[in-house]
């Protein structure tokens, strides 16, 4: 028998907010239920299990999607550029959107090369 629960918007933006700061989805819940003790000395015992917060980067995906959908039908003067670049010995790619006033990253990925073919591989 599922129980399906439903958590208020401090709790799913707190996971909302490590995902998009790239903590593992099987550590999300472990970082805020640590915070939070520590910083006001309570526990919480209504978080999400590792497959709803799957779920929630899931969502977050979703609404990524639909705010680009939007952008990229709204707005006429639209520059989409690929990026790649080499910070502290990793690769990385990136996919952006520039309209007037604003840049929105759509994509951002590690590679394991470097090289011209690597980055042909990702692309393609």
């Amino acid at each position: 028998q599922k129980r399906y629960k439903t958590y208020d918007i401090p709790i799913r933006k707190a996971i909302y907010h490590c995902l998009i700061q790239q903590v593992p989805v099987e550590t999300a819940v472990g970082v805020i239920e640590n915070v939070i003790k520590e910083m006001t000395g309570t526990t919480i015992n209504f978080l999400p299990d590792k497959t709803t917060v799957s779920q929630m980067a899931y969502e977050l995906g979703v609404l990524s999607d639909i705010q680009t959908g939007d952008i990229l039908t709204s707005t006429d003067n639209i520059t989409v550029a690929w990026d790649a670049t080499s910070i502290d010995g990793s690769h990385i790619n990136e996919v952006h959107i520039c309209v007037p006033g604003s840049l929105y990253v759509l994509e951002l990925n590690q590679l394991p090369g470097g090289t011209t073919e690597d980055y042909y591989t990702h692309n393609n």
